[in-house]
């Protein structure tokens, strides 16, 4: 009988044990996806809307120029397996004085253009060129597009399209030469099923790949869902962000080449979209406080998708502190992916929508 008893008694401490693994599990699931955060509106200053886009995804600024750079393309379109007309990159002054209206830069490249993550490079010389993540008017013939600016800034001309099998799911840019250039894979599948099943199982898979201006190479593996990259102003740091991961991660550089060296990572209470770097050398960080809100917004619900942008100081240190500076549950500005600072304003640049928030900073 008591054989027979703990016999018994061993199917019941499996499902206990399982019942245990998917309550942690779910509490995993719903800490992660911000559920269980309660989200109480921050402002960090007035902000006015700045209208005349569709789908401001990514900034970068010229500062010296005071202009900004934006990429602009219809989103939901491709989520929706409906294709998506050409994209574009709009130019925005942010000199004293100029009328807030975002002008369409052209040429573009030949083919197709649905842009996502770019960057500037400024050459010792002065010379500046523009790095591009395109994904084609299908949304999946990824490549990257670099173009010289002249005319002030004012014109692009395309210099070349680079293509790798390494571009699984490219999403940001950072450009740390003419022509080489780091990019973050947000997934590290290539089907559609395992993305998903990457995404909402969090599985670190994503990578990030560098450019040497002749063949790319993966530097960095094991990341959540990679979005956004940036560089420190000496090129001597590279940070990458983490959606699902829900963090900000700083590398080391080595000089002269591409190889990564891990510095310290820093979790964010959202899941972490675009980068960009100040000329006070303070990193900023938009993301997403409610991941189902975004995934819901992209397979075409209309519900607003909470944004929220972080401060981060002392990035070039061992030691970084953040403090969220703006968050919103959507109705200002939903699904928030960049900010950018220059000269006491913030703007604020979204997935979707047809605007860009001008905040003046304190």
């Amino acid at each position: 009988m008591a054989q027979a008893g703990r016999i018994l008694t061993r199917p019941r401490i499996a499902a206990g044990l399982l019942l245990v693994l998917l309550v942690l599990a779910g509490w995993r699931f719903a800490d992660t996806a911000g559920l269980l955060r309660r989200l109480e509106t921050v402002r960090p200053g007035a902000c006015a809307a700045i209208t005349g886009f569709e789908g401001p995804e990514d900034i970068v600024v010229d500062a010296e120029r005071r202009l900004a750079y934006v990429t602009n393309a219809d989103r939901l379109a491709v989520t929706r397996d409906h294709g998506t007309p050409d994209g574009a990159i709009l130019l925005l002054s942010l000199a004293d004085g100029a009328a807030a209206v975002p002008q369409r830069l052209a040429p573009l490249p030949p083919d197709s253009f649905f842009p996502h993550g770019l960057d500037l490079w400024i050459g010792p010389d002065g010379e500046r060129r523009l790095f591009v993540v395109n994904h084609g008017r299908d949304g999946h013939t990824h490549a990257v597009e670099i173009f010289r600016v002249i005319d002030d800034g004012h014109r692009l001309v395309h210099v070349e399209t680079v293509r790798s099998s390494l571009f699984i799911d490219p999403n940001d840019i950072v450009a740390v030469g003419p022509r080489q250039f780091y990019l973050t894979n947000l997934y590290g599948s290539r089907s559609s099923l395992a993305r998903k099943l990457e995404g909402y199982l969090m599985l670190p898979l994503a990578s990030v790949v560098y450019y040497d201006g002749a063949r790319a190479r993966e530097v960095v593996k094991g990341l959540a869902m990679a979005n956004g990259i940036a560089r420190s102003a000496d090129g001597s740091r590279i940070y990458v962000a983490e959606i699902t991961g829900r963090a900000v991660n700083a590398f080391f550089r080595a000089p002269g080449g591409g190889t990564l060296g891990k510095s310290w990572r820093l979790k964010l209470p959202m899941g972490v979209d675009n980068l960009s770097i100040d000329a006070d050398g303070v990193l900023w960080a938009t993301g997403h406080p409610r991941l189902l809100a975004i995934n819901a917004r992209l397979a075409g619900g209309d519900a607003p998708s909470p944004s929220e942008v972080i401060r981060i100081d002392g990035a070039s240190g061992d030691a970084p502190a953040w403090k969220t500076v703006y968050l919103d549950d959507g109705r200002e500005l939903s699904a928030a992916s960049v900010a950018v600072h220059e000269e006491g304003r913030l703007l604020i640049g979204a997935v979707f929508g047809n605007r860009v928030l001008d905040c003046r900073l304190p």
